[in-house]
């Protein structure tokens, strides 16, 4: 029997092997691109995932600051609050109202002159066994 098969090439064959490679050359480049993008869009995620907590805590930091400022605004509303800010700040008193002296009695200066009475023995004694 006849073979019906066409014959090639050796030009034809180069060609074949030259296009077979650039294909081969294509998809790889295809597939360097697409893993390289995928890597691209996971280290974005982590980026804006980063972003997105530190604003969360930004919120967090600013909702307390509004919630002191709010409480501020609302004492500084009524006379009552306005006085007290303005004893605060400036020490302004009544007229009949007096300041308070809190005066602690002898007892620290006493306990010194003992302390000083002792004998370095005594001192380290009562240094070491405070009861």
């Amino acid at each position: 029997m006849r073979d019906f098969k066409k014959q090639r090439s050796a030009s034809h064959d180069v060609f074949n092997f030259f296009l077979l490679s650039a294909g081969i050359l294509l998809i790889l480049g295809l597939t360097t691109v697409s893993v390289q993008a995928a890597w691209g869009m996971y280290t974005k995620f982590t980026i804006a995932s980063e972003g997105d907590a530190a604003a969360k805590a930004e919120l967090v930091q600013l909702g307390i600051q509004h919630a002191r400022v709010s409480a501020a605004v609302d004492d500084l509303s009524s006379n009552r609050g306005v006085e007290g800010q303005i004893r605060e700040r400036f020490g302004v008193a009544r007229p009949g109202e007096g300041a308070i002296m809190i005066v602690r009695s002898g007892t620290t200066t006493a306990g010194a002159q003992n302390f000083n009475k002792e004998n370095i023995f005594m001192r380290v004694f009562h240094a070491l066994f405070v009861w």
